[in-house]
């Protein structure tokens, strides 16, 4: 490999750097904390339905979801609640294998960067406790008084949009990068594809069949 050249190393979050989902967590504990939102919450298994069923996008889910149990959550509870949940994360819901490539790649020199649908007001906050010289991650709208509206500022960062803002953040030539991915989702076929080296983590039955038929890495963490 050319010296001109440098070597990026991206990862997805949810199963692939934690053995968790960490948006349902973080729902979770503002319910706990909220009983009266439960209430707000009744239409979601409605809502997940529809989705599944391919009449609404992930987008819309992820909306009605923050909407209904965050809406209107002030700057300093999500700065709390974020707060929890990362030192949750942190505390037992880490791969090891994740965190023993994470620290191979930081002694290579190589640059980090965290790359996740999660929203940013807790993905912020882990990319910063591991390590990670960037993150894309999708971004929270927030009103003039900077609480939360339940609605996703711009787009989801998920799939397509992931590698868009992804080849943002690298800026320059696509030459200028050797590209190594970490996911475990098929969501993130665009990225392993443009990716100079695909690395699918703890794949499913679909996504283990996908990687052996491209000839991706398969990695058990």
């Amino acid at each position: 490999m050319s010296e001109a050249v440098r070597t990026t190393v991206i990862f997805d979050l949810d199963y692939t750097v934690t053995r968790v989902d960490t948006y349902p967590l973080f729902l979770l504990s503002m319910l706990a904390r909220r009983p009266s939102r439960w209430l707000r919450a009744g239409f979601l298994p409605l809502d997940l339905a529809f989705h599944r069923l391919g009449y609404r996008d992930n987008q819309w889910l992820k909306e009605r979801a923050l909407g209904g149990i965050a809406g209107g959550a002030t700057p300093m509870l999500i700065e709390r609640r974020s707060r929890e949940l990362v030192d949750y994360v942190l505390e037992s819901k880490l791969r090891s294998g994740a965190i023993a490539a994470l620290d191979q790649h930081r002694a290579a020199g190589h640059h980090l960067i965290l790359a996740t649908a999660s929203f940013d007001f807790y993905a912020r906050m882990l990319a910063e406790q591991l390590g990670f010289h960037d993150v894309v991650c999708t971004i929270a709208e927030r009103d003039d008084r900077r609480r939360l509206t339940g609605r996703i500022a711009g787009k989801n960062c998920y799939g397509d949009e992931k590698l868009r803002r992804i080849a943002e953040v690298l800026q320059g030539s696509r030459g200028e990068w050797h590209v190594i991915v970490y996911t475990d989702h098929h969501s993130d076929l665009p990225l392993l594809e443009w990716a100079d080296s695909p690395r699918v983590v703890n794949p499913s039955e679909k996504m283990r069949r996908i990687a052996k038929e491209r000839g991706y890495m398969i990695l058990d963490w």
